[in-house]
């Protein structure tokens, strides 16, 4: 009776023990700011989420194409590494966020880590991104759902979640909030004070005068973000309407 008593006590105590597992006992990355805010309880997939069968390159070599973002494929050796299209350039590189419960859990992209290959892993989620010809990056966010195993329970591939073009949260880039292509170009290049492809509301804080003459912008849209502009030349371009900077006219000196 004694023998019985203590198998069931011990039973007791597996069960409770294995229901009160972690998400660092899972493999899941916490959500208390460890890992920049990824991880936590799974969350419904975002709007615009598209999940495709990924062959690797052994296996038929699926070649997914990330909107604005760029193209992607896995390797014979199980990794994601970029699609050469001719206009998209090296500069297409991945970040694993390590082990989470899906793609809307990927939310804050790494300030390091990043390279042009990572291994593909079942249950982890990814960054990709893409700096553009004008200097900013595109991102995209990725999370492997499961491979794709064959009868013999080799890696043919993986279900892939992805959502391109994807914000993460954690950035905060000003550079997407101005539409005007040449515009965009001449901030990035002038003001990036540290070439990340970011231009940050601390770095437009610190620009007092734009130069931008003869460069064939139509919009000055999101001007009103550089609040310490003082001086502004854009003449010689296509601009026709000045309402983004009528908040704060009188104290700019505007050359036209």
């Amino acid at each position: 009776m004694k023998t019985k008593f203590f198998m069931m006590m011990a039973l007791v105590v597996l069960l409770i023990g294995g229901n009160a597992c972690t998400e660092e006992d899972k493999g899941l990355v916490p959500d208390d700011g460890t890992s920049l805010g990824n991880g936590g309880d799974a969350v419904p997939d975002p709007e615009g989420t598209i999940l495709v069968s990924v062959r690797n390159a052994n296996n038929g070599k699926t070649v997914v194409g990330l909107f604005e973002t760029g193209g992607f494929y896995i390797d014979g050796g199980d990794n994601f590494v970029p699609y050469h299209y001719g206009y998209y350039a090296d500069d297409i590189d991945f970040c694993s966020v390590g082990a989470v419960n899906g793609l809307g859990n990927v939310r804050e992209a790494p300030s390091k880590g990043w390279a042009s290959t990572v291994a593909v892993q079942e249950g982890h989620g990814y960054f990709v991104r893409y700096k553009t010809n004008n200097g900013y990056y595109v991102y995209a966010r990725l999370y492997v759902e499961k491979y794709i195993l064959s009868a013999a329970n080799t890696i043919l591939g993986a279900y892939v979640k992805y959502q391109s073009p994807y914000e993460p949260e954690n950035i905060e880039d000003i550079l997407v909030d101005i539409p005007d292509a040449q515009f965009r170009a001449y901030l990035a290049a002038e003001f990036d004070t540290n070439s990340d492809g970011i231009l940050t509301p601390q770095e437009a804080v610190s620009v007092t005068a734009i130069w931008c003459s003869s460069r064939q912008i139509s919009s000055l849209q999101g001007i009103e973000l550089f609040t310490n502009l003082t001086i502004l030349d854009c003449s010689f371009n296509e601009i026709t309407e000045f309402a983004p900077i009528a908040f704060q006219a009188n104290d700019i000196e505007l050359l036209e």
